[in-house]
Parts: C-alpha cells; structure tokens; sequence
C-alpha cells in the first residue's frame, strides 16, 4: 500500500487490503481525515492531496532518498528509483 495512493483513494485501497488480508472494515464507508494534526491534536489545515501525488519535491530532495532507498522494496511497490 503506497501512501500517495491512499491520499488519492482511501477507499479503494482499504478495499485491496481487505480482499487480501481476512479482516474485515468498520466502518464500511471509510472515514476520511480531511484536515492534519499537530501539536496538541489542533487541525492545521486540509490535506493537501495534490502535493502528495504529484512531483513537486525540491531540487535536492530525490538525491537524499536515493541514497536510502531500498531498491528491492522499490521495485516491489512499483517505483523505478530513478525520477
């Protein structure tokens, strides 16, 4: 289950887990959290999903990740590792 994924469809990817794994969901209908919290649980403001499931990291962040990237794990979600 890849995070941006959720962010794009809570519910389906609630339904994947639940078709491979034998659990079952509660409530059926998923409960979306619409804004983050932080400190002492006050909201800060929506989700913004667009910047989770789009490219708009900074210059210097893929170097970073690339260097702890576990590229099996990678290839098993899906990603290629390169951007």
């Amino acid at each position: 289950m890849r995070h941006e994924d959720v962010i794009a469809d809570i519910g389906r990817e609630l339904d994947c887990s639940t078709d491979r794994f034998p659990t079952r969901r509660r409530p059926r209908i998923p409960v979306d959290i619409a804004s983050p919290v932080g400190p002492g649980w006050n909201p800060v403001g929506p989700v913004e999903r667009e910047w989770y499931t789009t490219d708009t990291s900074p210059d210097d962040e893929p170097a970073l990740l690339a260097a702890r990237l576990n590229r099996e794990l990678m290839g098993t979600l899906g990603y290629s590792g390169e951007k």
